[in-house]
């Protein structure tokens, strides 16, 4: 936001409000950002923030009610969100005010230690109201994480959408002074003003306001003729007063003789004439005055300037055309393919995942939630960062440019001391060794904490051979040889026979795509485009297994690996197979266990008091069963409803070792989306093939695996396991019925209006299948017994061998204290037969326990206790699901027939 800017509107132009009547029959353009954050002002939940929740519980509701709104007055809106961020300036830092969101995220844990120390209470604790302050001022209100779930909000509302390539303001600009006027008003902060076209805007609108609502707008014409500006100088006067993309004109805040205000530099401009005039007379010549000079020219450059969707046919051309300099590239990065701004458009790309650090070689990683202290969460992160430079090499694998090929990708953690560009411009790239893999750089021993990712921003990794990045940084896949173009197109002929069965509640469900290609299906020798969404994204999931290691390129069928996998997700069925997917992966990475972390964080608080209560052998127990909890989410009335319960910054910390496993499987299908997406598109020859091309895609990236799950998973579902736990292991009596009724009543009694004993049993029931779901797939991929040793049948590395071996050891400690609450028996292995007449022991099915309802009834199954049915016969070639196979055999055999 420019710095006080709309407070020297109010002090020269008094606002203008009117009813909202007067935009009766009007098309609306609404900057997306803007009114987000006035939503997401009305809704704060106060305890999202400790809980890492991505969105307010009511924000579907709100966004519904602002629409019904719109309809009521006759307004037809077009909501505008930004796109990719402008390249980093000389003197820019990556982070700006992370330092002080951390030090209010520092104030506000110990606050709330301290508020519930003698209590145990969270929301009537004295002192929470300030604990909450600084919460709220320790994460950003809007992220561009939210944009993509609300664009699928408004679409699904008939509310038309539009992500613009850089800016809303510049695309809000020119859509407002087009001579087709396809929008009648803007609906943005001030600003927008900065931007040629916007002469009059709408800065507030107050449809909640009874019973005459209201909208406040000013006339920028009115403004400038009382100040004596010109639209340059007040252009000027905005940047050098700070903005979204420059601070503050650096004397205005060092020198305390000139101390900023607005009639300040007001008259400072008036008296240079100009912005730069004034720069280069105030201020002694410094290294620091000539990079900000640059930086200037490269914002206002890139206001002026903006990269905007043109009309009629969408191509991305600058304001003010005619007198735009040649080396925009300097200030926007190069060109994407068309295909690539049609589909970030259409949102179906986000832009900062992959887009944004392919476009300026940086991919700066902000700190999550918990402040990220941990030597285990910085771990996570480094594959994380390995993933997505991975992902963004397949992403412009089939781009025409070679300049794709050649970039580099520097990827800066939120710690390092001084976290500036300029680690990324002295990166060196990594070099092809005589063997035609990369060189490896120098990886720091991850239990280093800060220095985990040193090896990145010491040596940035080139984008120019994927397989080359996998071999020097240790990525996976963990197969010698990456899946060719010619083998990756031949994945479509088994994506259209298959599609139409892995779609599973709204996505592909990676398992069911995993146990369909085990059925033998195979591709022609000839590509198959998809054809619909489910085809395409099907298409994306199987690349993306392929790449994982659970599907070969070669055999196209599933490796022991994903054998091993399917088998034992069917032990535990009703958890989604992107959830099991996810649970495999922290398996292999080794991230799921009962440890202590590097740091902890808590003690006296009533979370740890609970733990402290419970018999010592059991406490490791309870901690890794609530970190596994972390790969369910809440759901029903508890998960619509604000959190009122405990906190805990110490789970926190395992769900942000979660999340950085979301991010890593999404950074691959990330990657292969816009591999195949962009394909597609660029394929297309006439204009209906072309739109149905961006349709396709559009829908496929809703049906993608993992899509949400960054955004729904909290600790709200860790922090309710252990509380169930930790209140049946501290039982003095023989645990009963009665026992397992009063736990679930006495967690629902600390969670507020929305909760029962019967929804807190349903979550609790839901943790016990994620628990049964894990240690089926840590015994599965621990190969021969569990033995991790080097020689499993899976073809794991050793370290992954192993900590599957580990985790497999542990959870089933675990799951076997969890079934002894209820009086079961212990889950034992059962043989799995593999093909090649490879065995891996996975985990037997396992009885539902009785316990967690009310009364002493028994709550619903946590496990499936007989097989999964057996899938559909898949249709030969030319039935049905698109007839894109041809199937060998019958049956459901074990790889190719």
């Amino acid at each position: 936001m420019v710095r006080l800017l709309d407070r020297v509107l109010a002090d020269y132009v008094i606002p203008v409000s009117e009813p909202i009547a007067a935009l009766a029959d009007t098309r609306l353009g609404i900057d997306g950002g803007y009114w987000l954050r006035s939503l997401m002002l009305s809704l704060r939940e106060p305890l999202a923030a400790p809980l890492g929740a991505g969105f307010p519980a009511a924000l579907h509701r709100a966004v519904m009610r602002d629409v019904d709104q719109w309809r009521h007055h006759r307004i037809t809106p077009l909501v505008v969100f930004s796109g990719l961020p402008i390249k980093p300036g000389k003197a820019d830092q990556l982070f700006p005010g992370d330092a002080k969101r951390s030090g209010k995220r520092t104030v506000a844990w110990d606050l709330y230690h301290q508020a519930t120390a003698a209590t145990g209470a969270t929301s009537n604790a004295p002192g929470m109201p300030n604990a909450i302050m600084h919460w709220s001022d320790s994460v950003p209100i809007v992220t561009a994480e939210m944009h993509p779930t609300v664009m699928a909000m408004l679409a699904a509302a008939g509310v038309e959408t539009l992500r613009a390539p850089y800016s809303a303001w510049g695309q809000l600009a020119y859509l407002m002074s087009h001579s087709d006027q396809p929008i009648h008003a803007v609906y943005a902060p001030p600003d927008a003003l900065m931007f040629d076209g916007i002469d009059r805007l709408i800065t507030h609108l107050d449809l909640a306001r009874s019973p005459t609502p209201t909208f406040t707008w000013v006339d920028k014409d009115r403004f400038l003729a009382a100040v004596r500006l010109s639209p340059a100088q007040f252009l000027d006067a905005c940047i050098l007063a700070g903005c979204d993309w420059l601070s503050t004109y650096y004397p205005f805040t060092q020198d305390k003789e000139l101390e900023f205000n607005w009639g300040a530099l007001i008259s400072l401009v008036q008296g240079f004439g100009s912005g730069i005039s004034l720069i280069h007379r105030l201020g002694e010549p410094s290294e620091q005055k000539a990079r900000y000079i640059d930086d200037y020219a490269r914002v206002r450059c890139f206001i002026k300037h903006q990269l905007v969707l043109t009309l009629p046919y969408g191509a991305v051309a600058p304001l003010n055309r005619g007198t735009a300099p040649s080396d925009l590239h300097e200030v926007f990065g190069h060109r994407f393919p068309d295909s690539v701004y049609a589909l970030l458009a259409k949102g179906a790309l986000h832009p900062t995942h992959l887009l944004a650090p392919l476009l300026h070689g940086v991919a700066p990683e902000f700190a999550p939630p918990c402040g990220g202290e941990t030597a285990e969460y910085r771990a996570a992160l480094d594959r994380t960062a390995r993933a997505r430079a991975v992902a963004c090499a397949v992403a412009a694998a089939g781009w025409d440019q070679e300049m794709w090929r050649k970039r580099t990708l520097a990827v800066v953690p939120w710690y390092l001391p001084r976290p500036s560009v300029r680690t990324a411009a002295t990166a060196v790239p990594v070099t092809s060794g005589p063997s035609g893999t990369a060189t490896s750089p120098t990886t720091a021993n991850s239990s280093a904490g800060s220095d985990v990712l040193d090896w990145i921003t010491a040596g940035a990794i080139s984008l120019g051979d994927p397989e080359a990045i996998a071999t020097s940084v240790g990525a996976k896949p963990r197969d010698p040889k990456r899946p060719s173009d010619a083998a990756t197109r031949r994945w479509g002929r088994v994506a259209a026979a298959v599609a139409a069965r892995v779609v599973v509640h709204g996505a592909v469900d990676p398992i069911a795509v995993i146990r369909e290609v085990a059925q033998g299906w195979q591709p022609e020798a000839d590509s198959k485009t998809p054809e619909s969404a489910a085809q395409l994204a099907t298409t994306v999931v199987l690349d993306a297994l392929t790449h994982l290691g659970y599907l070969s390129a070669t055999t196209h069928a599933p490796t022991p690996l994903g054998h091993a996998l399917a088998a034992a997700a069917a032990t535990a069925a009703s958890v989604p197979g992107e959830r099991q997917l996810l649970q495999a992966e922290l398996i292999r990475d080794g991230a799921l266990h009962g440890r202590d972390y590097s740091r902890v964080y808590e003690s006296g608080t009533a979370i740890n008091r609970d733990l402290a209560a419970v018999p010592p052998a059991a406490r490791e127990h309870i901690v890794l069963l609530s970190r596994v909890a972390a790969t369910v989410d809440l759901t029903g009335p508890l998960a619509a409803a604000p959190w009122s319960g405990p906190l805990s910054r110490d789970l926190l910390t395992g769900v942000s070792v979660v999340k950085a496993g979301v991010r890593a499987i999404s950074a691959v299908t990330e990657g292969w989306f816009v591999h195949h997406a962009t394909a597609l598109s660029a394929g297309a020859g006439a204009a209906d093939e072309y739109h149905a091309a961006e349709s396709a895609a559009t829908r496929a990236a809703t049906l993608l695996p993992l899509a949400s799950a960054a955004s729904s998973v909290s600790a709200a579902m860790p922090i309710l396991t252990h509380m169930y736990l930790t209140r049946r292991a501290a039982a003095a009596h023989p645990p009963v019925d009665e026992d397992r009724a009063a736990a679930v009543v006495a967690v629902s009694g600390r969670l507020g209006p929305a909760s029962t004993p019967a929804v807190v049993a349903t979550q609790v029931d839901a943790a016990r299948a994620a628990a049964v779901s894990a240690l089926a797939i840590a015994r599965a991929l621990a190969g021969r017994g569990g033995n991790g040793g080097s020689d499993s049948p899976l073809s794991l590395d050793p370290a992954a061998a192993s900590a599957a071996a580990a985790a497999a050891a542990a959870l089933g400690r675990a799951v076997d204290w969890m079934r002894g609450l209820d009086g079961g028996a212990p889950a034992s292995p059962v043989a799995v037969t593999l093909p090649a007449s490879k065995v891996v022991a996975a985990a037997a099915p396992v009885p539902a326990a009785s316990g967690g309802g009310s009364g002493g009834s028994a709550p619903p199954a946590v496990a499936q206790t007989t097989p999964a049915p057996a899938p559909a016969p898949a249709p030969t070639r030319g039935g049905g699901g698109g007839g894109g196979g041809k199937r060998k055999g019958g049956g459901g055999g074990n790889g190719r027939r």
